[in-house]
């Protein structure tokens, strides 16, 4: 459930979601995240054995083949390392974000797959920082007009937009564009008027020189409030 967390899903060796694999998105506290952040092989990995765990054997007796999130996840925080020894100036969110926006998109629901496959080669040649593309927001909004804080920027910045869709609904609809990166941690603001109440997806696109970066969040519309 944790915002600065990576969040790992699993795939088989035909790029196929395991049935283990959690889902998202996560509801917490008031708050709705997307999750899974990305997925990575984790369907027969050959590890180290514990005691007597396994019966499938790989390499040696003492290597069994493995199945989990948590055969996924070692995959990740490895390629974390690399990327961070490749630049060690980078931020934890520059790096979250590198693995997020050069991942193999495996055209699944977001709350599948995340943003995709991890792909550590793709990854390894960035030569430039990032697109911060983040929406922070509870998972309940009331009130006529609301702030949409996160960020948008990063080196060769050139724009950003903002976006909603309905629940159950293809279209996106355009909320704000902006030439200028976001400021104080302000992405704009949104007049709930113009929209009913119910179940709603932000989504944010930066685009840079580089390409772009996107970032997604769920939100219930609350038109009464009674406290």
């Amino acid at each position: 459930t944790s915002r600065e967390a990576i969040t790992v899903g699993a795939v088989d060796k035909n790029r196929v979601i395991a049935s283990f694999s959690s889902r998202g998105p996560v509801v917490w506290s008031g708050n709705t995240m997307n999750k899974p952040d990305v997925v990575a092989p984790g369907v027969s990995i050959c590890s180290t054995r514990y005691g007597f765990y396994g019966s499938s054997t790989c390499l040696d007796n003492k290597h069994v083949y493995v199945s989990g999130t948590s055969m996924a996840t070692p995959h990740v925080a490895g390629m974390a390392a690399l990327l961070k020894q490749r630049n060690p100036d980078w931020t934890p969110q520059e790096i979250k974000t590198l693995i997020k926006s050069t991942a193999t998109d495996l055209d699944l629901d977001q709350n599948t797959q995340g943003t995709g496959l991890i792909n550590i080669s793709k990854a390894i040649m960035a030569n430039s920082k990032p697109l911060l593309a983040i929406i922070n927001l509870p998972g309940e909004i009331f009130g006529d007009i609301i702030q949409v804080n996160g960020s948008a920027n990063g080196e060769g910045f050139i724009n950003y937009s903002l976006y909603y869709q309905s629940n159950g609904s293809s279209n996106w609809n355009l909320i704000l564009f902006s030439t200028g990166p976001s400021i104080k941690g302000i992405i704009g603001y949104w007049n709930l008027t113009l929209v009913d109440e119910g179940y709603y997806n932000l989504k944010l696109v930066v685009t840079g020189l580089n390409g772009t970066s996107q970032a997604t969040n769920a939100v219930k519309i609350v038109k009464t409030k009674i406290t």
